[in-house]
């Protein structure tokens, strides 16, 4: 999957789990966290969307490397090519 839409899919689980966020000011090196009110449980709920979404299984010592939208991406790119 090309990056483009690999961060189309993950905004897209990140506005499933918070819909009041709006993704147009997101800085793609910081953290969702810190950009977003997000708590453990959204995160958690943020990751299992991307697991449907993109039909794979992440590692919960991985979860860390989802922490951005830059991070995500660069992630789910090598999660993707080992499929």
């Amino acid at each position: 999957m090309q990056p483009k839409k690999l961060e189309e899919e993950i905004l897209a689980a990140l506005i499933e789990v918070a819909p009041e966020i709006d993704t147009a000011g997101l800085v793609p090196e910081k953290n969702f966290r810190d950009q977003y009110p997000l708590d453990s449980i959204d995160f958690l709920h943020f990751i299992l969307q991307l697991e449907k979404r993109l039909a794979c299984k992440i590692r919960e010592s991985d979860y860390p490397k989802l922490s951005s939208l830059k991070g995500a991406v660069n992630y789910l790119e090598l999660v993707q090519k080992e499929l």
